[in-house]
C-alpha cells in the first residue's frame, strides 16, 4: 500500500472525482451525502461541499496518497513507519478513539511582529486573521492529546506570562448545538469565530450554523499543571447537528 498506492485501497477509503458545472474538479473521500449536497475530505485534509445539482460528472478516483510518498525515507525510517502502522488502531498506546477529538491544528509561531500585535491589541487578537501571524501545522497524538509544554510561546506583556495559541476549524453541514469538552483545561481559553467563549469546568455548548467555524485555543503556560490537553466535540443532547473537525 505504501509502495504501490493504488494496488489495494481499504474499504470506505475509495476516493471520488467530481467535475462541477464551473469546470472545477474536486477529489476526495465521501464523508457525508444527503439529498442536496455531497461532502468530501480532500488530500489536504480539508472538507469540500458540493451541491448535487452542480455535479456534471462523478467517478471513482485513484488513491489520495500520491505516488512516491515514502521514496525519500531511509530503510530505518521505513521500518519504523511500517512498525507504527502495523500497531495503529490496536489496543494499547496506538488505539484510536472513536471520540471526535480535534486532531489537526495550527500553532502560532513566535515572531517580533506577532509579539508586537499581541502586546498592542491584547490576546483576543490571536483569534482573528492578521498578516503579522504565522501559523504552522501541529498534530495531536494517536490518543487525541495535544502536548502543550513544547508549544511556541509568546509573552505579550510580561516575560512571566507566556501564551501559546492553537487553532482548528469545525465544519458544520447541518446546524445545531455542539458541546466542546476540554480535558486538562487549567489555563485554557477559547474563542470561536473570534469571540471569547467561556468554559465551565472545561465545557462549552454553542449553537453553530452551516459553514466553517474557527476554534482558537489559548494556553496560559504559567498556570498549566499538565503537559497535554484533550479537546473533544460532541453533538448536544437531542441535537441533529452534523459536523467534522477540519
Amino acid at each position: 500500500r505504501l509502495l504501490a498506492t493504488n494496488n489495494k485501497i481499504k474499504e470506505n477509503f475509495h476516493a471520488v472525482q467530481i467535475l462541477d458545472v464551473n469546470g472545477r474538479i474536486t477529489s476526495g473521500i465521501i464523508i457525508q451525502s444527503d439529498d442536496s449536497e455531497i461532502h468530501l475530505r480532500t488530500a489536504k485534509d480539508e472538507i469540500a461541499s458540493i451541491l448535487k445539482a452542480d455535479i456534471e460528472l462523478q467517478k471513482e478516483s485513484r488513491s489520495l496518497m500520491p505516488d512516491g510518498t515514502v521514496d525519500e525515507l531511509t530503510r530505518t525510517e521505513l521500518i519504523h513507519l511500517v512498525s507504527f502502522l502495523s500497531r495503529l488502531g490496536k489496543v494499547g498506546e496506538f488505539e484510536i478513539s472513536k471520540e471526535r477529538y480535534g486532531r489537526t491544528w495550527e500553532v502560532l509561531q513566535v515572531s517580533p511582529s506577532a509579539h508586537r500585535l499581541l502586546n498592542r491589541t491584547g490576546i483576543d487578537s490571536a483569534s482573528k486573521e492578521a498578516e503579522e501571524f504565522q501559523w504552522e501545522k501541529h498534530y495531536a497524538t494517536v490518543q487525541g492529546t495535544v502536548p502543550t509544554k513544547e508549544l511556541p510561546a509568546i509573552a505579550p506583556h510580561t516575560a512571566d506570562n507566556l501564551f501559546s495559541f492553537l487553532r482548528s476549524n469545525i465544519v458544520v453541514t447541518q446546524p445545531g448545538k455542539i458541546t466542546i469538552k476540554i480535558k486538562n483545561a487549567d489555563g485554557i481559553l477559547m474563542w470561536i469565530n473570534g469571540k471569547p467563549t467561556p468554559l465551565n469546568s472545561g465545557i462549552a455548548t454553542i449553537n453553530l450554523s452551516n459553514g466553517t467555524h474557527r476554534v482558537v485555543i489559548g494556553v496560559q503556560q504559567s498556570i498549566r499543571k499538565t503537559e497535554d490537553v484533550l479537546i473533544n466535540a460532541v453533538p448536544d443532547l437531542e441535537s441533529q447537528v452534523q459536523f467534522q473537525w477540519n
